[in-house]
């Protein structure tokens, strides 16, 4: 399938003023841009949306997908059916998460593994809902291999949360981290 958008204003994302631009795309790939590319895959004046297998997309302001840089969708993107289509509507196209320190990923590495990694999912829950059962959080190799395995409609960057690897290793204490206790936070990270 052909789309033709006939842009209004397309930005280009170098921070150029927007230009008046048409933008041809097939299959979902952009094949070609440029002022007036009607006049070189269609025919005369054209009164239709659709002409043949050819959409036309009239008066658009186009501009490069925004990059959400702070959601706490760590787990959302795991328990909403329908995770990245409110993004899309919205222009974004990429998320960040692990913002704030916090993280679902929990890799402790201790004696105290479940009794922290359950206090820090309840601490958790009211920024990103409720941790479920059978999530491959140990370890972040493991997080993006199951972020990979979701056919997800928009791109995925995280953070190494700081607070989750300071929970794993000392819990929830407010003492700083003594030189063995950094170690294993780094070793972490």
């Amino acid at each position: 399938m052909k789309i033709l958008v006939q842009g209004e204003m397309v930005y280009d994302g170098t921070g150029a003023p927007p230009q008046k631009m048409d933008i041809l795309l097939e299959n979902g790939i952009i094949r070609e841009m440029g002022p007036n590319l009607r006049g070189n895959h269609l025919d005369g004046e054209m009164e239709d949306h659709r002409i043949g297998d050819l959409q036309v997309i009239r008066g658009k302001v186009v501009c490069p997908g925004f990059i959400d840089i702070h959601r706490h969708a760590d787990i959302a993107v795991f328990t909403l059916k329908d995770f990245g289509k409110t993004e899309l509507l919205q222009g974004i196209t990429s998320t960040v998460v692990g913002n704030c320190g916090i993280s679902p990923v929990f890799p402790a590495d201790c004696e105290a593994k479940h009794q922290r990694q359950k206090e820090y999912f309840q601490f958790l829950e009211p920024v990103t809902g409720p941790v479920p059962q059978g999530l491959p959080l140990e370890n972040y190799h493991n997080y993006r291999g199951a972020l990979e395995g979701l056919s997800l409609p928009i791109n995925m960057g995280f953070l190494a949360g700081s607070g989750a690897i300071k929970t794993a290793v000392k819990g929830f204490s407010p003492l700083p981290f003594r030189a063995d206790e950094m170690a294993r936070a780094k070793t972490h990270v």
